[in-house]
């Protein structure tokens, strides 16, 4: 699929009950690494270009990067959160990531028309995405049994599978 990315600005409203408190397995360097990870195993330099913007700074930030939605925290050790992954029709090419698992504060994933993604969704995103609103893999090709962990995802409220 060629044409613009959907980049979309999602404003989030969070509140304490909905945000996992900060451990060893929420940081700013799993964060970091998860999006480096992202990049690299989703052929990132073949991006369509209104997905790819920021990415360059990948290494030392991922707020501000296109796609990448976060909660501006300073009472957290000063680091901010990583809430959203938005990548509609980016030309996403490959399998997730296992890192994924490590953006702990995952509310919205979504990468509908990304006809060159294969694979499944990494074990465990059921324990590790607890409060996800939105899981949308739509138009991929990806596969797998999504049962077990989606009963795991309480707070879900939009689910698209259609054409994976």
């Amino acid at each position: 699929m060629t044409g613009i990315c959907g980049v979309a600005v999602l404003v989030v409203l969070i509140t304490a009950a909905h945000f996992p408190p900060v451990s060893a397995d929420f940081s700013k360097a799993g964060q970091l690494l998860a999006m480096q990870r992202f990049y690299d195993a989703l052929g990132g330099p073949s991006w369509n270009p209104n997905c790819a913007i920021g990415w360059d700074r990948r290494g030392t930030e991922y707020c501000g990067l296109a796609g990448v939605g976060c909660l501006v925290n300073s009472s957290n050790g000063g680091f901010d959160i990583i809430t959203s992954l938005y990548f509609f029709g980016c030309n996403l090419a490959g399998t997730l990531p296992v890192e994924l698992l490590d953006l702990r504060g995952l509310l919205i994933f979504d990468i509908i028309a990304n006809l060159k993604v294969t694979g499944s969704i990494p074990a465990g995103y059921g324990t590790a995405w607890p409060q996800l609103t939105r899981l949308a893999i739509g138009s991929t090709a990806m596969h797998g049994s999504l049962q077990t962990e989606t009963g795991y995802l309480r707070q879900l409220e939009i689910l698209i599978l259609n054409g994976t």
